[in-house]
Order: structure tokens, then sequence, then C-alpha cells
């Protein structure tokens, strides 16, 4: 079977190798919801006020908050507990009422959209404060019945989680200077990816995969739980150059579709694509997600493995064409189309790019590892 101790992944970040945040502070007065009435939660559209349901919840507790929407266009509740610039972690429960409405969390953006459906959904985001000091929690859709939120937790993270440095001295967390941009990590060994976070691996000619006019074999690999289903916008995980208009450029990301994509010499993209039902596994469970490229030039040489299952439809034909000496960076958490840039929304536990084609024995001895080395943690 092909071993990975020789030549190794040109870049391998474990998140267990490096320091995690400690839990912060629950900054909510009746986050879990057993404490009776609801007057530490502020009513915000029209007024609504959210009751406490007393049905049991399947997952914990005997009471969960309910925000009756009263065919609202997105109602919500709120908490003021955030200052500007700080770094806070939301954590909780949340479902819909299965016909129109979505549960939704929000603090001058959306942090999490849950899906139209009764069954109980797991939220966990962090963010710098912006320039709203609310975490609103909504009803998202007009004319719903009602969205119900249980066991919510605000934390506010350690200081120091805004600007750790370098991971190994190899990867900056986000361009150095700006707060809003930096991953935070987490207990127990992740990292959050808030939609404006990324993580910048210097690049000195190694992730060009372009030797002598041909275009070398390669492939990217993560542990990664997306907490945005059905996004309709892509989400990166791993990018590199801007795979439209410049050559040399790739992406591989998170939308309705798990994808994995290059550029080629003509400002063109090829790749492959998961279908929807296969993309939504990333949204419900942690998986081992894995892009790799022969270096043949064709989208035949193109795979992705979810869980070391090999998923996905071909694309186009065209051909890879690596830039030699381009020292553009690799992002994590950060990609460009064109002229548009998007960032990733998620948490992820292990980033890796190898200068070969990962075999499927492989990729299914990095899932086992990889797993392992998550479940002992």
């Amino acid at each position: 079977m092909p071993t990975l101790l020789n030549p190794g992944p040109l870049l391998d970040l474990h998140m267990t190798s490096f320091a995690t945040i400690p839990n912060g502070v629950q900054l909510l007065a009746d986050g879990n919801m057993e404490a009776a009435g609801v007057a530490a939660w502020i009513p915000g559209t029209a007024g609504v006020v959210p009751s406490k349901e007393t049905v049991p919840a399947p997952h914990s507790g005997t009471q969960y908050l309910r925000l009756n929407c009263n065919g609202l266009g997105n109602p919500f509740v709120y908490q003021s507990v955030c200052t500007i610039g700080n770094t806070y972690r939301v954590t909780g429960w949340a479902r819909g009422d299965g016909v129109v409405t979505q549960p939704n969390v929000w603090q001058g953006r959306d942090l999490f959209t849950g899906t139209i459906s009764t069954a109980w959904q797991y939220f966990d985001v962090t963010f710098v404060a912006a320039a709203s000091t609310q975490i609103r929690f909504y009803g998202r859709n007009v004319a719903g019945n009602f969205a119900d939120y249980d066991d919510i937790t605000v934390e506010l993270c350690p200081a120091s989680t805004r600007n750790l440095g370098s991971l190994g001295g190899v990867a900056l967390l986000g361009d150095g200077v700006t707060a809003a941009t930096m991953p935070t990590q987490l207990s127990p060994h992740g990292m959050s990816f808030d939609g404006g976070d990324y993580l910048t691996v210097a690049n000195n000619g190694v992730y060009d995969f372009r030797v002598g006019g041909v275009d070398q074999p390669f492939s990217v690999e993560a542990l990664w739980l997306g907490t945005e289903p059905g996004a309709p916008r892509f989400r990166p995980i791993f990018g590199k150059g801007d795979i439209v208009s410049v050559q040399g450029g790739w992406i591989f990301y998170t939308s309705l579709s798990t994808c994995f994509r290059l550029g080629d010499s003509a400002g063109n993209f090829f790749g492959i694509a998961a279908s929807a039902a296969e993309s939504t596994v990333l949204y419900k469970n942690l998986s081992h997600v894995v892009g790799t490229y022969t270096g043949s030039g064709l989208v035949s040489g193109t795979k992705l493995y979810i869980n070391a299952r090999q998923v996905g439809t071909e694309g186009t034909t065209g051909i890879y064409t690596g830039q030699p000496n381009d020292f553009r960076p690799v992002y994590i958490g950060r990609g460009k189309v064109g002229a548009t840039t998007s960032y990733g929304l998620g948490v992820g536990y292990n980033f890796a790019i190898y200068n070969w084609a990962l075999t499927p024995s492989q990729v299914s001895q990095q899932y086992r590892k990889r797993m392992a080395m998550l479940q002992c943690r």
C-alpha cells in the first residue's frame, strides 16, 4: 500500500498540534431556557414576544424559547451582550416550523441559517462583534409560524484569540493586522471560520505545481464541518490565485455542491463536483474531504472524495496551467473566482496539501488517521 511517510505533504496543519482557547464566560441570562419567564429576551420586530414552551426537547432540558412569528417577516428577539471589537462564540440548538420558517442567528450579518425543518439543528459560530451590539435570533421568512431556540451559550473569548500569530511558523492568521479576518482556535482542537476569516500560507513556489512547462499532480485535504446548509455562494476551504482570469489558480470549496476546480491558460476553469445530496453531508457531520489532480491536464485526472468515498460528476475539459515562480500565497478559508472573493464558513480540524495525487487507498488511510486523531483528543 502506498505510504504517506515519503515524501510527505507540503503543508500539514494539525489543529491538535497547536494551542486552543479555553471556554469563555457565559454572558446570557437564562440561555438554557430553564428559568421562569422570558424577561431576559428583548423583543425585536413589531414587539414580538417569545414564549417558553414546556414540551420536552429531544436533546436536553424541559423548556425552550419559541419565537412566534404571527405572520411577520423576519421577527426576532435579541440579547445586548456584545462589545464592538471583542470576539464571541455562540452555540446552541434551533429548529423551524417545517413549513417556511428557518432559524437564524445574526450579529451585523448572518452567522447561522438553519434549514426549514422541525429537527433540532446545532450551531457553533465565532465572530468579532460589528457595529451592532445585538445578537439576534430570527424566525427567517415571510408569514412564518415559529422558530425555536434552546441551550444557547454566548462566550466572551479571550483577547488572544484575535491574533494568535502563526501556526507552527507556517500559516498566518488572517492578514496579521485586521482582527475581523482572523479565525478562532477552538477547544477541542478546531478552527472556526465565520465567513470573513482566512489563513495565509506563504508561497515560495512550492504550491505552483508547474515544472518545465508541464503541470504537476497535487492534492488538497481537510477535515471540515460546514455551518451554512445549502449555501448559494461558494465557501472556500482552499484557494490559490484567481481561477478565472489568472493562470495557476485553483479552489476547493463548498456550496450547493462540494467542488475542486482548477484554472487553465485561457482563463477558463474545470473540475469535479459532488451532487447536492452528497454535499449536504458536510453540513450535517464533520467530514473528511479530499481533491486530487493527476497532472493529466484533463478533468478525468481530477477526483473528489468525501469520507474516503469517491463522489462527483465530471465538468468541462481543460488543461490546468500552473504558473512557475508565482509567489501568490495559498489561502485557507478564502478563494476568488473572477472579481468575487468569498470566505469559508465552518470549522476545520486538519488542512493538508500534497505534491502528488493521493490514491484511493491513501485517501482511506488519511480518513482513518484524521478521524482517529480527533476521537483521541
